[in-house]
């Protein structure tokens, strides 16, 4: 997904603006909650959006995320530094116990993670976690996605950790890609669809979040039915 790709699929392309418009209109006949804030919007532990992000992957979030994510809230770890700590103290199975999720593989993505933002922490010389990944979101871009280089971390998921980290973005899943599919008629790359619900957010003067939030509410609790 290199810049001169992004170019192309978004403003090189020719029905971009027509995409655009039937967003809008779409969104605007849909009876849509913008009042509600995003509850991964509100994390005051560092190590919570990293472990969000890698229990989030293609599993349901109030049911399966929401719980294991309290787990961790309560477990006493603060700082990614004691996250990875635990694993390597517990190992990987006894962290599979501490989360109650017997997935070694997500465990291995987790500490990949961690080292991820370790580094960033370094580059940034943030010694605050929690100011070192909001920052890194803040800045961070689509185009980022490029040089993240974390094994097991999709460009579904690294939106969605840009998210979680402050960035004001969408997460192409599949309700959000639905949705741009529902509007235009056809379906669109996650690239594209990123592209286009932000533009879509902007025009109508809204925070991209908050449309990315709402949509998904709408979709996830089969209202589009």
């Amino acid at each position: 997904m290199k810049l001169l790709e992004l170019s192309l699929q978004t403003d090189g392309q020719p029905r971009f603006r027509q995409h655009l418009g039937e967003i809008k209109r779409y969104v605007a006949d849909l009876p849509l909650d913008f009042d509600a804030p995003p509850g991964e919007s509100h994390y005051d532990n560092a190590v919570l959006p990293l472990v969000d992000a890698v229990l989030s992957m293609n599993r349901q979030y109030a049911g399966f995320v929401v719980p294991r994510v309290e787990l961790i809230r309560h477990s006493g770890i603060q700082t990614i530094d004691q996250l990875n700590d635990a694993i390597t103290h517990l190992g990987i199975s006894g962290f599979c116990q501490l989360w109650h999720y017997n997935h070694p593989q997500r465990v291995e993505i987790l500490k990949r993670l961690i080292a991820k933002f370790q580094a960033i922490k370094k580059d940034m010389e943030i010694e605050d976690d929690l100011i070192a990944i909001n920052a890194w979101g803040t800045k961070s871009t689509i185009a980022d996605f490029d040089n993240f280089d974390v094994k097991g971390i999709g460009f579904t998921t690294f939106q969605y950790l840009r998210l979680l980290c402050g960035a004001d973005t969408v997460k192409p899943d599949i309700h959000l890609r639905r949705a741009v599919k529902d509007a235009t008629g056809r379906p669109m790359s996650k690239l594209v669809t990123v592209t286009l619900v932000e533009e879509t957010a902007h025009e109508l003067g809204i925070p991209a979040r908050r449309l990315d939030y709402a949509l998904w509410r709408y979709y996830s609790q089969g209202k589009s039915n």
